[in-house]
């Protein structure tokens, strides 16, 4: 089974993420005092704003990337107060 998700980000990470994929990277890190890694949302609305926020801290134009994903990848983001859960069924 698989998901589709969505990921906001900058222009500037466009062809970085197309060569090696969503892989975190620290100087890509958008917050401090995070959890790191590679955050997507099922909600397209809501990623607009974390694409704006990459274009901000680091340049470019706000763009979202759609990926289709295996459920298996997807984990809770523990930061986040939507508690999705890998593991409900």
């Amino acid at each position: 089974r698989k998901a589709l998700v969505y990921h906001g980000t900058s222009t500037k990470w466009f062809w970085p993420i197309v060569r090696n994929g969503f892989t975190f990277d620290q100087s890509r890190k958008n917050w401090d005092n995070v959890t790191p890694g590679v955050f997507v949302t099922f909600d397209p609305n809501r990623t607009d704003w974390y694409s704006h926020k990459a274009a901000n801290v680091h340049g470019g134009e706000a763009i979202i990337l759609v990926a289709e994903i295996p459920f298996s990848m997807l984990d809770r983001d523990p930061d986040d107060k939507d508690k999705f859960d890998a593991s409900a069924k």
